[in-house]
């Protein structure tokens, strides 16, 4: 079998490359022309080791550092990246984007961002080095943790320890960054016994602007600083306690792809797990969660060419409170069902506080001193409130037969406390809105068909509730264009219709996967421009009109991932994963926005006795389908290496060195906001070529 490479340009890619990359594609064409393999993709996370169980994702802290949450999925098949900044990172999975996909810690704690222009999502609020482990489910086939429409992510921090004795341990890591002039360093300290664990992990960031592969400054310097606290109490052989606490706080943000920079983003987040293992015959065990957020952020154009006109400085904060409870029974012998329940609460306010200087809409324009002040509201003190009942069975007919079905059904009310008095106007005093019940539900089957090949068919129907910025947000730009956005108080809960099927193959040398998956979705939320709605600001700017939320009728996506991974030569292996979306807005009888090209990663690894080497190149497609309403742009295809190595001393000390972008390319992602109230119009293009060294030390 042959793979397309049809995205490989040689105008963008010398023949160096080209070749390595019909290297990795022929290599792989002779392992598995004798025998296919696939790997399962539905509720899926992966190892780099092969053979690994593709439904978590353990992660391997011994290379270097990762910026962030959010650039550490990039590197999972089918899953791309949002990025507004270097800071600002959020992940898309199958296309599915922002709340269509649930994004939690641990699953249930969450925090919701508290920026309309999404500045602070929950991948900001835990450094990579706390994480254990990622889970991720592609589609509705999950109802055991909130609502999800399209997918489910899970970032894992606290994996039970295993201490038979007292121990104490910890590490300590830095790393360089040349490009950029970036230091990241951490410290871990870790402990307990059989009665208790105790864990603290510290880390720091900080990274000036980087250069382009063609020298020019990219505006994306930030600084961060963090701690997660936790400790585990064994009260008996089979309950547990868990108490968590992690804060996070970021400087002078430089957000190149949003029109404001952020002054600070400070964020609580704290949690109390209680599970109690092996009850009885019928009733197995029971976990309670409960959770609690704060987030505090300031918002700027203190760094932009429209400060001499206004200085508009914006506060907004947001709380949540929530928890599930969840019972494991033993109903019959062949399986177990799960039945709880879960409560989020999430509330947001602020206000812009600008400062005009000068109006900009008079010829010649007219100055004011002192300034004139003005006060806007933000959210409006807008409230969610979404109530969860769930049930989630899997049964065994056999070993090799597995049936799983999942219920659940949400209550969920919104309001808005403290309208503006035109959006208030605006909907004639009609601006609570109406109560939604939603009701999701997925049916699976698994089956292990000879030779380890595997094949699984799931189809699902999920749902996700208009948020809070969707409804109540008053003229702000928050979309891809330069629109003004109003909220829509009456929208309906968008809809997913959904089936995958997945097929794959286990091997002593390998392990490989393929998933096709379709999905319908009705009132899917989008915008238009209101010609009733007059842009509020700078009236006189370009477009004249707002833009107002509304459900569309009818949309579509369907795709597919593939790949795998080989141990060849005893001490190399390799990674193949590749992703391909399309998607429709069947309305409007265009592309939807922000959908990814289709992209491939590969990596080739060697590790022998203390040495680690891998080599990675990361390939996209042109993407031409760019929704042409949202003022989307087309991206350009481009291809880029990454080098890494390191070295173990005395099985403590880690010594490594990488190199970003090795041959240096001019490169952007799809998925990347463009510059935005910048004084260049540009593209927001990656790092050039980085070196980076990295030190880690563990006792």
């Amino acid at each position: 079998m042959i793979f397309p490479i049809f995205f490989v340009n040689q105008s963008f890619i010398e023949m160096k490359r080209l070749l390595i990359l019909i290297f990795f594609f022929t290599f792989w064409n002779l392992v598995f022309a004798r025998e296919m393999d696939t790997i399962r993709l539905k509720e899926v996370v992966i190892k780099s080791q092969v053979n690994s169980d593709p439904r978590r994702i353990e992660i391997n802290h011994s290379d270097e550092f990762n910026k962030s949450a959010g650039e550490l999925m990039q590197k999972i098949p089918g899953v791309s990246i949002t990025k507004r900044s270097s800071f600002s990172i959020e992940p898309t999975v199958n296309a599915f984007k922002y709340d269509q996909v649930n994004t939690v810690i641990n699953g249930c704690t969450c925090g919701s961002g508290s920026c309309p222009n999404r500045m602070d999502p929950v991948t900001t609020r835990i450094s990579p080095e706390e994480i254990k482990e990622i889970q991720i489910i592609r589609g509705p086939y999950q109802v055991r943790n909130g609502q999800i429409m399209g997918g489910y992510i899970n970032l894992v921090t606290n994996k039970d320890p295993h201490f038979e004795k007292f121990t104490f341990g910890g590490g300590i890591a830095t790393e360089y960054n040349f490009n950029g002039n970036g230091i990241i360093s951490s410290v871990r300290l870790n402990g307990g016994n059989q009665l208790f664990d105790l864990h603290l992990n510290a880390n720091y960031r900080k990274f000036d602007n980087y250069v382009s592969g063609d020298g020019t400054e990219i505006s994306s310097s930030y600084r961060t600083y963090g701690f997660n606290t936790s400790l585990g109490l064994n009260i008996s052989e089979n309950q547990r306690f868990y108490i968590d606490y992690i804060y996070s706080e970021a400087r002078d943000v430089m957000h190149a792809g949003l029109p404001m920079d952020a002054k600070y983003d400070k964020s609580h987040i704290y949690s109390l797990d209680y599970s109690y293992q092996n009850i009885g015959s019928v009733v197995s065990s029971f976990q309670l969660t409960l959770y609690g957020a704060k987030e505090d952020h300031l918002m700027t154009n203190e760094y932009r060419p429209n400060v001499r006109a206004a200085l508009a400085n914006t506060p907004v904060w947001s709380d949540n409170l929530g928890g599930r409870f969840e019972f494991m029974l033993n109903p019959f012998k062949k399986g177990v069902l799960y039945v709880g329940a879960d409560y989020k609460q999430i509330s947001k306010d602020g206000f812009k506080e600008v400062s005009i200087y000068k109006n900009v809409c008079t010829n010649p324009p007219v100055s004011f001193d002192p300034p004139k002040e003005m006060k806007f509201s933000v959210w409006q003190n807008s409230q969610s409130q979404d109530l969860g009942i769930f049930m989630d069975m899997k049964y065994y007919f056999s070993e090799k037969f597995k049936f799983s079905v999942g219920l659940r059904t949400d209550y969920i009310k919104n309001d808005i406390r403290d309208p503006d008095q035109d959006f208030f106007e605006l909907y004639n005093g009609e601006i609570n809105p109406d109560d939604i019940n939603t009701f999701n539900y997925y049916f699976q089957l698994n089956y292990d068909l000879p030779d380890n090949y595997n094949i699984e068919l799931s189809t699902g129907h999920g749902t996700r509730n208009p948020n809070l910025l969707e409804q109540f947000i008053n003229h702000f730009t928050v979309g891809l264009d330069a629109y003004e956005y109003v909220g829509n108080p009456h929208l309906k809960a968008e809809k997913n219709n959904q089936i995958n099927l997945s097929l794959s193959k286990k091997h002593e040398f390998f392990y490989a996967y393929l998933d096709v998956f379709y999905s319908k979705m009705t009132d899917y939320i989008s915008a238009v421009e209101d010609t009733a709605i007059r842009r509020k600001f700078t009236p006189c700017k370009d477009p004249k009109y707002a833009k107002r939320f509304i459900n569309i009728n009818n949309a579509q996506q369907y795709g597919v991932n593939f790949g795998g991974n080989i141990q060849f030569l005893k001490y190399f292996n390799a990674t193949l994963d590749f992703t391909w979306v399309y998607a429709q807005n069947l309305d409007f009888d265009e592309p939807l926005p922000e959908i990814a090209p289709f992209t491939s990663m590969i990596s080739v690894g060697y590790k022998f006795k203390n040495i680690r080497l891998n080599l990675q190149n990361e390939s996209q497609a042109k993407q031409t389908r760019v929704a042409v309403s949202m003022e989307e742009r087309e991206s350009e295809a481009f291809s880029v290496f990454n080098i890494n190595a390191s070295y173990l001393f005395f099985n403590k000390l880690t010594l490594g060195v990488a190199i970003d972008n090795f041959f240096n390319k001019n490169y952007y992602r799809h998925l990347s906001r463009p510059y935005k109230n910048m004084d260049t119009n540009s593209m927001f293009y990656e790092s050039g070529r980085n070196f980076k060294i990295f030190l880690k030390y563990n006792f």
